[in-house]
């Protein structure tokens, strides 16, 4: 039996996709036919989604230790018309989670900053945050030109390494290839670092990228991508897919947090709890490394709950359902976020 599901409701059929050792697969399959139900949402003004969906924490697995509540917002289409003209512009792919991703990020912690914005807040002013973020006026005017911002940095630094490494790419196919290929890890990770260079120390210590070790899948990584990763060698794992529990060993560690301020470091979990600029429990900023899909997070305590928000770009529940282990695949992650979020994830062990 899948470890769970993921179901894509569009306005006459619902799809169901299992989601297992290949979660990967499956969840590019999920992108993909969202974005052909997109392409028969051609009108720019209807870009924002409108499903929430929530779990307890502690109903996922009997391993939490804090429970509280992951919450999925849905909040734009990646594959609505809107962002057609500035893909063309920068020769990027249809699927641009990782840009918005990135956005998210820069957007919500800024927002955190704001004295509206304590440890905690009450279900009216998340409820206000909800309603901007999926305010068509706010995507066009805001999230809009950000996202647009980190395709023309991805597509500016991909073009420098075709010019500089010729002998990679036999043809002209290869080079739009290499263009529109899905944003890799490194490159959000070189997004993130130009934004933090750009916000305060307060704020750019709130922003995490927690992300597999893709350190199994070198033999498989081409151009940049391959010399990047072995910065992720110490972290281990044998080769084979990275969201496959199995290939890691006692001292291998799956997950990896990467923090940008003070200096840019790539940490373990444990190694990330024991410093003491995680401020775990602490309203934070993540982009999530789903193992094929992106997405932007907070941790935020919501009348009183303890909470993971999620923002979604696509249609369709992400998150785990009670009781389903939740521990792999991409449905892991979110539960692996809350746990570093809230501080107790030394204990948690997926």
């Amino acid at each position: 039996s899948p470890d769970y599901q993921i179901s894509l409701l569009a306005p006459t059929t619902v799809i169901i996709l299992n989601m297992d050792a290949d979660g990967d697969t499956e969840l590019a399959e999920a992108l993909l036919i969202s974005a052909a139900e997109a392409a028969a949402r051609s009108d720019p003004t209807k870009c924002s989604l409108d499903e929430t969906f929530q779990v307890s924490r502690g109903s996922i697995s009997p391993k939490a230790v804090v429970d509280g509540s992951i919450v999925q917002i849905n909040t734009v289409d990646q594959f609505n018309q809107l962002w057609e003209s500035i893909i063309a512009e920068n020769h990027g792919p249809k699927a641009i989670c990782g840009y918005l991703a990135a956005a998210y990020a820069i957007e919500l912690v800024q927002k955190l900053s704001c004295e509206s914005f304590g440890e905690s807040i009450g279900r009216y002013k998340f409820d206000e945050l909800v309603t901007e973020l999926r305010d068509p006026k706010w995507n066009e005017e805001v999230l809009l030109p950000r996202v647009q911002q980190n395709l023309s940095s991805v597509y500016q630094s991909r073009l420098k390494w075709i010019s500089e490494h010729s002998e990679h790419f036999q043809t002209k196919r290869d080079e739009r290839e290499y263009e529109k290929a899905w944003i890799a890890n490194y490159e959000l990770s070189d997004l993130l670092r130009k934004h933090t260079c750009c916000l305060d120390e307060k704020q750019a210590n709130r922003i995490r990228f927690l992300r597999y070790n893709q350190w199994p899948e070198r033999r498989v990584a081409t151009h940049e991508e391959f010399e990047r990763l072995l910065e992720e060698e110490r972290f281990g794992g044998r080769p084979g897919d990275k969201g496959d529990v199995a290939i890691y060993g006692e001292n291998d560690s799956q997950f990896i947090v990467e923090v940008f301020r003070p200096e840019r470091k790539l940490l373990t979990i444990e190694e990330f709890l024991s410093t003491s600029n995680s401020n775990a429990g602490q309203p934070q900023v993540f982009v999530l490394d789903l193992n094929g899909h992106f997405v932007a997070a907070l941790t935020l305590e919501v009348d009183g709950v303890k909470s993971l928000v999620v923002l979604q770009t696509m249609q369709g529940r992400m998150i785990p359902h009670e009781s389903t282990g939740g521990d792999h695949g991409p449905a892991a992650m979110p539960v692996v976020a809350f746990d570093v979020g809230w501080g107790t994830a030394e204990k948690f062990t997926p």
